[in-house]
């Protein structure tokens, strides 16, 4: 926290590399399940990245990206598929449908889609049926490039 109070002071609070701690922090809050802080951080980088550095850069879908998982995590799936959906279009849009953040996001819907264990039902509102057309885009990826999820930043 303190590291970025300073880079707000000394670069700006709309500078790349004090969004990027930003969003760090954000990153940070949610994997220690501090959601309730994280979501804030989240949007508030996402909306400086989106006026900074455009809708598309792949920084601001990374932060698209990163609010979804927070979403999941808090039981809000329409709105983490909506947001999922925005990165995988648009980095299918900038990086090509075989980049790496590319796979990642198409993992990321994949699993949105599909429930966690045999027993759960499919989350109501989810316009996925399940493993679909895009489980088996991330199965054909998986088989060209290996692995099953390795994040590309």
């Amino acid at each position: 926290m303190h590291a970025l109070a300073a880079q707000e002071r000394v670069l700006g609070p709309d500078y790349p590399d004090t969004l990027m701690s930003l969003n760090n922090l954000a990153e940070l809050y949610a994997a220690q399940y501090r959601h309730g802080e994280a979501e804030p951080l989240l949007k508030r980088a996402l909306e400086a990245r989106e006026r900074v550095l455009g809708r598309e850069h792949p920084d601001t879908l990374l932060s698209v990206s990163d609010l979804a998982e927070v979403y999941q995590d808090l039981g809000r799936y329409g709105e983490a598929e909506l947001l999922l959906k925005r990165a995988l279009e648009a980095r299918e849009r900038v990086l090509g449908r075989e980049h790496p953040q590319t796979i990642v996001s198409v993992n990321d819907l994949a699993l949105q889609g599909a429930p966690l264990y045999p027993h759960q039902p499919q989350q109501s509102g989810s316009s996925l049926s399940g493993p679909g057309s895009l489980w088996r885009g991330r199965t054909a990826l998986q088989a060209r490039f290996g692995g099953t999820r390795a994040r590309a930043w």
